[in-house]
């Protein structure tokens, strides 16, 4: 069983309107299509929200590895 934050930060106001919108596509695309709009949610949260690129890449269920 995994734990994903995911819910919350769809319904956040806190979180970018514009990385929610990249969260909902991942969220309701097949799981091969998903990652491109985990990234995108995590560069914007590292753009916009003053993360680090690595924090934002954990935050969204990313490998913090390959940053952005």
């Amino acid at each position: 069983m995994s734990f994903s934050i995911t819910p919350l930060l769809l319904h956040s106001d806190i979180i970018p309107s514009n990385a929610r919108e990249a969260l909902r596509a991942a969220y309701l695309a097949p799981a091969e299509e998903r990652t491109p709009h985990l990234e995108s949610a995590a560069r914007i949260l590292h753009q916009e929200a003053a993360l680090d690129c690595h924090d934002a890449r954990e935050l969204v269920g990313l490998d913090a590895g390959g940053c952005l």
